[in-house]
């Protein structure tokens, strides 16, 4: 479990550059269900193809706007 408890942490950490809370704390909620899948599945395909399908859910919902710009200088 502390395998688990780690890439999400690390998951979340590397959001951190976004420069706002929500993302940080959606991706610890994700990371703990990517860290699950893989542990379940050891597939990291899977856990790709996850990531991108949970990646579009939150901009069809409106979230992206937390997950688009931060840091990075256009």
């Amino acid at each position: 479990m502390r395998m688990v408890a780690a890439s999400m942490i690390v998951f979340a950490y590397a959001h951190i550059l976004y420069i706002n809370p929500v993302a940080p704390t959606l991706s610890l909620i994700g990371g703990l269900i990517f860290a699950l899948t893989y542990r379940k599945t050891n597939s990291l395909a899977l856990v790709t193809i996850e990531h991108g399908l949970y990646g579009n859910f939150l901009f069809v919902v409106g979230l992206g706007y937390y997950f688009h710009g931060g840091s990075v200088v256009h």
